[in-house]
């Protein structure tokens, strides 16, 4: 089993199972910040998450207020 800084890593963060499947972009973020000791290129992967969620968020509000939702 891996260790970082004297810890075991657990089992679902070593990336066991098959490396094909595609990575949600925390997991991206993770292990670039973290694993990779990038911590530049993780942060900008959580802002550019941030950023998408805020679009898509300020859109389905403003999708509501026309359909005449009461907020």
């Amino acid at each position: 089993m891996g260790t970082g800084a004297g810890r075991p890593i657990p089992r679902f963060l070593r990336g066991a199972g098959r490396r094909s499947r595609p990575r949600p972009p925390r997991t991206i973020a993770y292990q670039k910040a973290f694993a990779s000791s990038q911590y530049s290129l993780g942060s900008a992967v959580g802002i550019v998450m941030l950023l998408i969620l805020l679009a898509a968020s300020l859109g389905y509000l403003r999708l509501l207020r026309r359909q005449g939702e009461q907020l």
